[in-house]
């Protein structure tokens, strides 16, 4: 519970900081948080918790980020994500070369 707290404060500042009020950008990578990314049009943030988890959260209403799915799970520990925001995919690099692409066009049901 206290790192999923964590994990709602970061989010929530970088929301902050971002102004992820209605900007028309689509996706954002943020340059030192290499587990950390934004669609700002959907206003989404993917957000690697650890070992082989990426966690979906809504960032629309800053004081209530909620969590959309858990549901990305891969072997080994999530060592960066990109996100493309024309085709609503997540790449997912692990550790030992491995990399993972996820449809999240359904954020609720990434496949």
């Amino acid at each position: 519970m206290k790192t999923l707290f964590r994990l709602f404060l970061l989010v929530s500042v970088l929301v902050s900081l971002l102004g992820l009020g209605g900007q028309p950008a689509q996706a954002s990578h943020l340059g030192g948080a290499r587990g950390l990314v934004l669609d700002t049009s959907r206003q989404l943030a993917f957000y690697a918790i650890g070992g082989g988890g990426v966690v979906i959260l809504d960032v629309s209403d800053r004081a209530n980020i909620s969590l959309v799915s858990d549901a990305i799970q891969e072997q080994g520990t999530v060592e960066d994500l990109f996100y493309d925001a024309a085709t609503q995919r997540l790449y997912v690099a692990a550790d030992e070369g491995d990399l993972a692409i996820w449809d999240v066009q359904n954020p609720a049901a990434p496949q």
